[in-house]
């Protein structure tokens, strides 16, 4: 999996890792966050799940962070050996 900038089209921002699947839904993110003032908060808001599908109509496009997130980012990813819910 790639970790990688999302926009969404309603104007979020998110990093995860991804990977994109040939059929919809077309994402399947990995420990999602959403990025709001350059801080990194839970995404989804409201739930303790760990993965998220997208639909390819909610993406507006995905791109490589910056150093500085991406840091923020990996240094706040659950431990290796977390199962994944």
């Amino acid at each position: 999996m790639e970790i990688k900038l999302i926009l969404l089209r309603n104007g979020t921002y998110l990093i995860s890792q991804i990977s994109e699947m040939e059929m919809e839904p077309s994402a399947f993110l990995a420990d999602p966050m959403e990025i709001v003032d350059g801080e990194l908060r839970q995404f989804p808001r409201y739930s303790n799940q760990r993965n998220v599908l997208l639909y390819s109509e909610s993406l507006a496009t995905l791109a490589t962070p910056d150093p500085e997130i991406l840091s923020e980012y990996q240094a706040n990813l659950p431990p290796d050996d977390e199962v994944l819910q």
